[in-house]
């Protein structure tokens, strides 16, 4: 096999073996970041007349795992971690608003809940239900200015919060 872009190998077909060989050297490792890279790597391969095979699908990566895990890009991860989902047949990260999310191991779709709000950010739940996320910019918020259940009001003039402080103008 050569290390040039293109291989012609038996048959005629040809092979890009930089592919084959960086797919390989990446069995183990979080490679959902790469997949995108790589399947824009098969338009090239279409204009040269050749054929990639490159499985794309995280779960199909013919890892076996123990139980209570699941393969997700070559490495196997518990299946509570929200970093890869929270169900067996999942590997994208649980995602909720501004928030810290984990795996409802009480749900049997083992579905993903927030955990609590990012501390350091703006954002906050001030309407007290975790489910919708962390859904307040404490810094913009009229009601909630700086803090859950602080309005920002003036006796004259207009209020807004700016940077979670109440500024009254006239």
């Amino acid at each position: 096999m050569s290390d040039s872009l293109l291989d012609v190998g038996q048959r005629g077909r040809a092979r890009v073996p930089f592919v084959s060989r960086l797919w390989r050297a990446l069995r183990g490792a979080r490679r959902r970041d790469l997949a995108a890279p790589l399947a824009a790597l098969m338009p090239l391969a279409a204009a040269a007349s050749c054929s990639v095979t490159v499985d794309l699908d995280p779960l199909q990566d013919g890892v076996s795992c123990p139980s209570g895990q699941k393969s997700c890009y070559g490495s196997c991860v518990s299946i509570m971690d929200p970093d890869y989902g929270c169900t067996p047949d999942r590997c994208a990260p649980c995602t909720l608003m501004q928030a810290d999310a984990v795996c409802d191991p009480s749900s049997a779709e083992g579905q993903c809940i927030l955990s609590r709000c990012i501390p350091g950010t703006e954002y906050e739940s001030c309407d007290g239900d975790l489910n919708n996320g962390c859904e307040t910019n404490t810094n913009t918020s009229l009601e909630h200015c700086g803090f859950c259940n602080t309005p920002c009001t003036c006796e004259v003039g207009f209020a807004t919060c700016i940077r979670g402080s109440c500024r009254c103008s006239s």
